[in-house]
C-alpha cells in the first residue's frame, strides 16, 4: 500500500512537471494548448488531495510535496491543510502562514472564452479560515486574517481582518491574551 501511494505520487508529480506546465501570469484562450496544460496541472493536484494519496496529503509533508512537486513557493513554518490550488506555482505562502481546510487559492478568472491568472501572495502569519477564497492576483499582507467562508479583497493591508462575501474589514478586534497571558509565539510555534 505504501509503495502504491508513493508510486502514484511520483506519477502525479511527473504529470504536473512534464505533461502540465508551469503557470505564468496573463490571459490565455480556453481553446488553446496552454489551457489544456493548465487543466492537466490542476487535475494532478486535485488527484493528489482526493485520490489514493489523500492520506499522505493530510500530513505535515503536504507543504514539501506542494513545494518540490507542484511548484508552490512556501516559507518555513507555514501550515497547509487540504485546500484547492488551481495553480500552486502562482502562489507565495509567507512564513508561519496558516491555510485551513477547503480554502481555494489563486482561482483564475474565466470569462468570454479566456482565462486570466495572476500571482497571489500570502504574507507572514497570514491566516485563512476554512472554505475561504483568495482570488488570483490578491495580495494579503503580514498578520492578516480572512474569516471562514470569506472572499478576500484584492489587497489586505498588514494587520487587518476581513470577513464575509463580499468581504468587509473588521476594524476593532479584541486581542486575546492581554497582560501576557497568551503570546503570538505560542500561537505560531507551539510549546517546546
Amino acid at each position: 500500500a505504501v509503495t502504491q501511494v508513493l508510486l502514484t505520487l511520483l506519477v502525479l508529480v511527473f504529470c504536473k512537471r512534464c505533461v502540465g506546465c508551469r503557470a505564468k501570469p496573463g490571459t490565455i484562450r480556453l481553446d488553446s494548448f496552454e489551457f489544456a496544460h493548465h487543466k492537466i496541472s490542476a487535475l494532478t493536484l486535485k488527484l493528489f488531495f482526493n485520490g489514493i494519496t489523500r492520506g499522505f496529503a493530510e500530513t505535515v509533508y503536504t507543504q514539501y510535496v506542494l513545494r518540490f512537486g507542484f511548484g508552490l513557493d512556501v516559507r518555513s513554518g507555514a501550515e497547509i491543510d487540504t485546500s484547492s490550488w488551481p495553480a500552486p506555482d502562482m502562489v507565495s505562502v509567507g512564513q508561519e502562514a496558516m491555510v485551513n481546510g477547503g480554502a481555494v487559492l489563486a482561482s483564475p478568472i474565466i470569462m468570454y472564452g479566456k482565462m486570466t491568472s495572476q500571482r497571489t501572495s500570502l504574507g507572514r502569519r497570514c491566516f485563512l479560515g476554512n472554505m475561504s477564497v483568495v482570488p488570483s492576483g490578491a495580495r494579503l499582507g503580514d498578520d492578516t486574517l480572512l474569516g471562514v467562508m470569506s472572499v478576500a479583497p484584492e489587497e489586505m493591508p498588514s494587520g487587518s481582518t476581513w470577513l464575509g462575501s463580499p468581504a468587509f474589514s473588521l476594524k476593532n478586534r479584541t486581542a486575546w491574551g492581554v497582560n501576557g497571558i497568551h503570546s503570538l509565539n505560542k500561537t505560531h510555534s507551539g510549546s517546546k
